[in-house]
Parts: structure tokens; sequence; C-alpha cells
């Protein structure tokens, strides 16, 4: 064989060699950018995700304090007008009683506030329904701390 045909030869395999090397820097870089894009939607799904999440909590969060608040405002209107004949959806046991099933089922950090706080709150609505001066007083302490306790985490939780 003649020198040309070895040229045209070799000239034939540079071009393979080269038509392959290409194909395969654009397949890998193909695969480096699929790869990156799943990666970014996948990391989109979760933020996304815990957004909701976050927005979920929130809103329990904010159920939760206005079954305290309100609560709060039926005890205040038990103390100072002392109905005989409320019903008891009404009561504010029933306020606090609905705050500690929030608690219970989505807040795992007021949990403990939440139970304690109901507690403190049937306690005291039955010491003002008995009209005894002497346990409104002890538990009057007891439930003002509780309530104290449970603003305290909340606005805790809102700074965060």
């Amino acid at each position: 064989m003649d020198d040309t045909v070895w040229i045209g030869i070799l000239s034939a395999l540079s071009a393979l060699a080269g038509g392959g090397l290409a194909q395969w820097g654009a397949m890998r870089a193909a695969r480096i950018q699929a790869e990156t894009t799943e990666r970014r939607e996948a990391l989109q799904w979760e933020r996304q995700k815990s957004d909701k999440q976050a927005a979920a909590r929130a809103a329990k969060g904010e159920e939760f304090l206005g079954w305290v608040l309100l609560a709060e405002g039926r005890m205040l209107d038990r103390l100072v007008h002392r109905p005989s004949a409320v019903p008891a959806a009404e009561s504010p046991a029933s306020a606090a009683r609905q705050a500690y099933a929030v608690a219970l089922l989505y807040l795992d950090a007021v949990r403990p506030l939440a139970k304690e706080f109901y507690l403190a709150t049937a306690q005291m609505q039955t010491a003002i329904d008995e009209g005894d001066a002497e346990k409104i007083r002890e538990w009057t302490g007891a439930w003002r701390k509780s309530l104290s306790t449970i603003e305290d985490a909340v606005a805790e939780s809102a700074r965060i």
C-alpha cells in the first residue's frame, strides 16, 4: 500500500474518532444537564412541600391561639358575670378543650402547655360555678400562669 492509502485510512479513522468523541461529550453533557434539572426540580418540590407544611402549621397555630383567646374571654366574662345557665359548649373549658384538641393533633411543641391550660381552665370554671372564692383565688394563679406560658410559647414560635 502506498502512502496515499495510509493517509486516507488515518484521516478516516481520525474523523471517526473525533465524531465519536464529540458524540460522547454531547451525551455526557446531556446527562449532566438532565441530572441537574432533576435535582433542581426535586429541590423546588421539597421547598413547596415545606412551605405548604409551614403554612398548615401556622394555620393550626392560629386556630389554637383563637381557641385559647376564646377560652380567656369566656373565663373573664364568667368571672365578672358568673352566669348560671351557660350551655357547656359556650363554656371556657369547652374552648380550652378545643385548643387542646388542636394541639394534640397538630402542634407537638405546645401540647403539654395546652393540656395544662385546659385542666387549669376546667378547675377555674368549676370553682367559679361553685361560687367558692377560696378556690377561685387558688386557681386564678395557675390559670393565669398557664395562659401566660402559652402566650410566651406562641410569641417565641412567631419569632422563629
